[in-house]
């Protein structure tokens, strides 16, 4: 039976259009006709409230999973459609909760008591996230991840869960140290326990045609057999979007700024 292609898009670095690239991902697989779980891992929420998903109607989150609180773990998806954008398609989404980061938290502090012979059991992060997954891995054909921007419990257990690593990087000053510290982790994780990890690619997102971007992007050599050929325009449409819950490359699949989430759709399902 196949299983779900599951794709970590991460980085240490915030407003580096991680959740903006995550939500237009999923959008973009779904306009080409594939099962899609988008789930959103970072306690801000943010992916959660780009698709739409209306946070004071929501009765479980992926927090209530993981605290072992959802008695039907299924119950917790939430199925979103956009139908003035595309008739007749949908994707689901996994939402987050404001308390994610308590329960990661608390998930370290219960398992650091543990090994001091203190509380209750340790508890495995990796073995929560991976199990979570397995559930719905049958399911789909991809699952997109939204991490927080920080190495935290919860990221590093997706990553070790998953398949593929997709890195965002918004061109700038001092952002380079986001970028070091994504393949460090990946590093980490390949080693310790996920072998199998591949980073996909670098994503350049909120890019402009000024002699800095220029510039910089001709400094990257060292990442140049990883950096996609596509890069995601500066917009006011993704901000337009993200505040009206629907990822901008369903509201505009045509527009020449959303054509690089469809390009890097097609890149994993061809690839």
């Amino acid at each position: 039976m196949a299983v779900a292609r599951k794709i970590v898009v991460a980085i240490r670095k915030g407003g580096s259009g991680k959740t903006t690239t995550a939500v237009n991902l999923a959008g973009a697989l779904m306009l080409l006709g594939k099962r899609v779980l988008l789930v959103d891992l970072d306690s801000q929420g943010n992916a959660t409230r780009a698709m739409g998903v209306d946070r004071e109607a929501i009765t479980l989150t992926v927090r209530d999973i993981l605290a072992g609180r959802a008695i039907n773990v299924k119950d917790a998806v939430v199925s979103k459609a956009w139908n003035q954008y595309a008739q007749d398609q949908s994707l689901d989404v996994l939402p987050s909760h404001e308390k994610l980061g308590n329960t990661e938290m608390g998930m370290a502090v219960q398992t650091a008591l543990a090994q001091l012979g203190m509380g209750d059991d340790p508890v495995d992060a990796m073995q929560s996230i991976a199990g979570l997954l397995k559930i719905f891995e049958t399911s789909y054909d991809y699952i997109v991840i939204d991490t927080a921007p920080n190495p935290g419990p919860l990221t590093l257990a997706a990553l070790s869960a998953g398949d593929d690593m997709l890195i965002p990087y918004e061109l700038g000053a001092f952002n380079d140290d986001g970028l070091v510290h994504a393949f460090k982790t990946f590093r980490e994780v390949q080693l310790n326990s996920n072998p199998n990890l591949t980073i996909h690619g670098i994503l350049f997102t909120k890019t402009d045609n000024t002699l800095f971007s220029k510039e910089e992007v001709d400094s990257m050599d060292q990442y140049s057999g990883h950096i996609y050929p596509f890069r995601v325009p500066r917009r006011t449409l993704y901000n337009w979007a993200n505040n009206n819950g629907v990822p901008a490359v369903v509201a505009r699949p045509s527009d020449e700024a959303t054509q690089p989430y469809m390009q890097l759709a097609e890149t994993f399902i061809n690839g």
